[in-house]
């Protein structure tokens, strides 16, 4: 069903508007899908997608909290997780890059697993921590979750024409082989 906003300038799907909104106070709101916080100065802080989360032990994770305890480790500059589906189970596989130079990879998988398990939960620490030279991200600059999900559940990786980076996703499919 469409419904007047602002007159008869502009129509929205009220389905889609009723769940953020309250039609009998005639307050009408927009849901952009981003979660955030806002601290006590008043500051918002985005926090993630709506829909960036991982489900893990019947527990719903977001994706930038993972990602937060991960790069509190020493030389690691940058991460992204994602779920890895196997029979019965989901486990969380961390893709991480990491400062030049960084040489101790075993210490630093240990180091990010501890992290995951101390800011986030033992139930969430990760399976797998895979060292990437860079993640898959858009023109944007926003990582796509959902390739390295395709790639860490024996997928093809789907078209890459979005990315600012296309030749990751080969490097990743290989680095991911080899774990």
């Amino acid at each position: 069903m469409l419904v007047p906003l602002e007159g008869d300038r502009y129509w929205v799907l009220a389905e889609y508007w009723q769940a953020f909104s309250d039609p009998r106070a005639d307050s009408w709101q927009y849901f952009t899908g981003d979660r955030a916080v806002v601290d006590d100065d008043g500051y918002v802080t985005i926090i993630g997608r709506n829909d960036d989360v991982i489900t893990i032990g019947n527990r719903r994770i977001g994706t930038a909290e993972l990602e937060a305890a991960i790069t509190t480790v020493d030389g690691v500059t940058e991460a992204a997780a994602v779920a890895e589906r196997t029979i019965g189970e989901t486990a969380l596989c961390v893709f991480a890059t990491l400062e030049q130079g960084q040489q101790d990879r075993t210490a630093i998988q240990d180091a990010v697993a501890d992290a995951v398990a101390e800011h986030v939960g033992e139930f969430a620490r990760p399976a797998n921590v895979v060292f990437t030279p860079e993640l898959p991200e858009t023109y944007s600059g926003k990582t796509m979750y959902k390739l390295l999900e395709r790639i860490v559940n024996d997928r093809l990786p789907t078209d890459s024409d979005a990315l600012r980076n296309p030749e990751v996703v080969g490097e990743l499919t290989t680095i991911w082989n080899q774990e």
